[in-house]
């Protein structure tokens, strides 16, 4: 399978996805899905990127552990942010009645594929 056809599969199985995007924390999208997204997401993930580094630095400092999975909701929507290797993410754009917990799974199980992807 492609990037494109498993967040096509993301999509479908979690009501109320708006878009969904492999990136790199560079800010290179590797591939996405857009279904009614009126945000400029690219653009939110590009400047997301140098946050989720610091993040990730503060985490690695605290001795916290690695950082698999970030949340950001606001009034418009929620971002679902999951790692699958250092440099690079999926993130889903949610409207905000999606069923957060939904996502996370329909993410955890479609992440292997993605790794595939990415190797």
């Amino acid at each position: 399978m492609s990037f494109n056809t498993e967040l096509q599969a993301i999509c479908r199985e979690v009501d109320g996805c708006l878009a969904a995007f492999v990136m790199s924390l560079d800010g290179i999208s590797v591939a996405q899905e857009k279904r009614g997204a009126t945000l400029d997401l690219e653009t939110l993930l590009i400047e997301l990127g140098a946050p989720l580094r610091q993040v990730i630095a503060a985490l690695r400092a605290g001795e916290a552990g690695t950082l698999t999975e970030a949340v950001l909701a606001s009034e418009k929507g929620v971002l679902l942010v999951r790692w699958l290797q250092e440099e690079y993410f999926v993130a889903l754009y949610l409207s905000p009645q999606a069923i957060l917990g939904r996502a996370r799974y329909v993410l955890r199980r479609h992440t292997g594929a993605l790794l595939r992807e990415l190797s």
